[in-house]
Formats: structure tokens, sequence, C-alpha cells
């Protein structure tokens, strides 16, 4: 399956990885640049953390490029467009479908959520229970729990397939990620706002620990948009700032990860549809797949944007000052937990601890 987003990589003499850590544990010595953007408003796709390491991107496949191209007719009409849009995601949901794993779905209370579930309930329909092999489940967060919950009684979903976070948003240090952020530096976010969810759902004994599928809505927002639009922006889009920092919020805790929307069958027919607005489509696609969750509005909140306490941001600072990396890299700590440099300096300074203990010799 082909999807249209992007991957970072790092690279350091044979390695190249991903993860930035992996790049480097094994590495004799690293040399600290000072002047790494570190993610943010301003961060590139053209520096990282250490001299000696390169930072990439991994090419956008030729078919998505094409399509952002354009060039077909765009003939398709709104009435029209909505039932096959649905339809070719209900496709590429079937199509990807591991009958032996474990399905958990990421899900909102917004229309990407609603599109995907959706879908899965008519091919559950169509296809039995067995068809859901190790089991499924769909899992929100903390901050859209209570119309998540509304939504999925209203689509008619047994209790058992569902669950939101509950620990209450006081719980920062486990659902911001701060104990292992280290894992995903530089990152312009606080942890991986999406790594707590499964976590979460593990230790209660609602998603195993392995042969794991996940589903999620990430990248339709900007992909729809662009892709009904005349230029096309995707490609000047996803190469830069945003598709950089959007590698934060991915989920990864599962073997294998899906992202419906934007696969190249739902953006060829994206791209024959009269131009429109994105969110209008996809809240008119949402509509036709789940008509029962219309009256429920779409809030837009997750675990980005919220405020921390003072407490927090008094124990980030001194955590900061206390490494290496804090001792040469002057920071203020952040005020939320939206996208900003901050983040990206708080865990570098975290992984550098970690490399020192892994033994590399990081010079500042």
């Amino acid at each position: 399956m082909i999807y249209a987003n992007v991957e970072r990589f790092y690279s350091l003499g044979c390695n190249k990885a991903p993860s930035l850590f992996d790049t480097t544990e094994t590495a004799q010595y690293l040399t600290v640049n000072r002047a790494f953007t570190c993610g943010g408003p301003n961060g590139t796709w053209e520096d990282a953390p250490f001299k000696e390491v390169q930072q990439s991107h991994k090419a956008i496949p030729p078919v998505v490029r094409d399509l952002a191209r354009g060039g077909q007719a765009r003939t398709l009409a709104w009435r029209e467009a909505i039932p096959a849009l649905f339809d070719t995601v209900k496709a590429v949901i079937a199509a990807a479908w591991l009958p032996d794993a474990f399905h958990l779905v990421f899900h909102s209370s917004g229309y990407d959520s609603r599109i995907i579930s959706a879908a899965i309930q008519q091919l559950l329909g169509e296809n039995g229970s067995e068809w859901l092999g190790k089991g499924l489940l769909f899992l929100s967060n903390r901050w859209e729990a209570d119309n998540f919950r509304a939504i999925m009684q209203a689509a008619g979903w047994e209790e058992q397939y569902y669950a939101a976070y509950d620990e209450g948003p006081d719980d920062e240090h486990f659902a911001l990620g701060l104990e292992d952020i280290w894992q995903f530096a530089p990152l312009p976010i606080p942890g991986n706002l999406w790594h707590y969810l499964p976590k979460w759902a593990q230790s209660k004994g609602l998603l195993p620990d392995s042969d794991i599928q996940s589903f999620c809505g990430l990248w339709a927002n900007e992909a729809w948009g662009a892709f009904l639009s005349i230029p096309n922006p995707w490609v000047g889009f996803a190469e830069t700032w945003y598709g950089w920092n959007c590698m934060a919020a991915l989920p990864i805790d599962a073997e294998w990860q899906e992202f419906p929307l934007v696969a190249t069958g739902v953006l060829d027919v994206l791209t024959r549809i009269v131009p429109s607005s994105g969110n209008e489509m996809r809240k008119a696609v949402a509509e036709y797949g789940m008509p029962e969750a219309r009256q429920f509005p779409n809030p837009g909140l997750d675990d980005r944007k919220h405020p921390l306490s003072d407490r927090l941001r008094r124990e980030l600072d001194e955590r900061y000052r206390a490494t290496a990396f804090g001792q040469v890299v002057q920071w203020i700590p952040p005020t939320n937990s939206e996208f900003s440099t901050e983040w990206g300096r708080y865990s570098t300074a975290m992984l550098v601890e970690k490399l020192k203990e892994a033994g590399v010799d990081v010079r500042l």
C-alpha cells in the first residue's frame, strides 16, 4: 500500500534509520551541532543535532508525485464524489486488513476517524465476526473521550470494541511521554502524543503486546485539502516543516501502520473531483458513512496546545539544566504541548544523556 506521507532518516557511516538513537548509539564520538534548529516553526530537513550525522527524508513515491501534478480532467461532481470516496476508503482498508492481527484504530471524534470506523463497520457486516482476526479496538485520547463514546454508541458499536483514556489530564508524565522522550529525539513536541494510548490500553489488558495493525486518519486533513486544490501544494508541503514535524505524531506501537485516507487510490479519486474544500468533503463523507453521528461536533481536540502546570515547567527546567546539552544550549521551558523549538531542545538533551550512558563520547 502506498500513502502520501514521508519518513525522515538519519545517517552515520553505514548506519541509517528513522531513529536518531539507533543510528548513533554505537558511534565512537559525536559533536553537538549547537546551531541545530530542533524542529518547531523553523525546523528544516537540512540539519541534524550532531555534526557527523546526515538527515534526509524518504522520497515521496513517484505515483504520489504524479498524482500531485494533476492533469486528469476534474469532472467528478460533489454528489457523485461522496460515495466514490467512501467506497474507495473501504476498499483500501479491506485490501490492507491482516486477518491474523489485532486491529487498533486511533479514533477521535473527528471526520477522519468516523470515515474509517464506518468503513470497518460495513466490512464487518459483510464478512462476519471471524473477519476481525485477533480483535478490534477503537482508542481515543483523553480530551475527546465523552464525545467519542457518544459517537460509538450512536453508531451501534458494542462497548467491548472501544475505549478512551480515562486517567485524567493531570497524569502529565505518562501522557506526555517525558520518560522516554529521548527515544524519539529530536522531537518538537513532548514525547509522542499518540504513544501513550496503546501503552495505556496494554496496561488495562485491552490490547496485546504484538501482532498489532493500526489504522489512523493522520495526514488526511492536509492531503485532502491539497489534492482538491489547483495547483496542488502537497509535494512542497510534505517536504518542508510540516513533513518534518508530523513524523512526531505517528503512532509507533504497531507492527503495521495504515493511513487509508491518504492511500493512492483515494488520492486518485480526489484528483478527479471538481475543486472544493477538503474539510467540507471529509465532513460529507463522514456523514454519508455514519449518518447516526451527524449531530455530534468535530471539536478537534488532541494532546497538543494544552498548558503545562507551573510545577511541571519547573521540573522540566531543572532536568534540562542538569544535562550536558543543557549546559551549553540555553532554552525557555515550554508553556504548552504545542510544536516548539524548546521541546526539540529538551528531547535532544535527554538523548545526549542516553548516548553518554551507552559509551558515546559526546563532544559539546
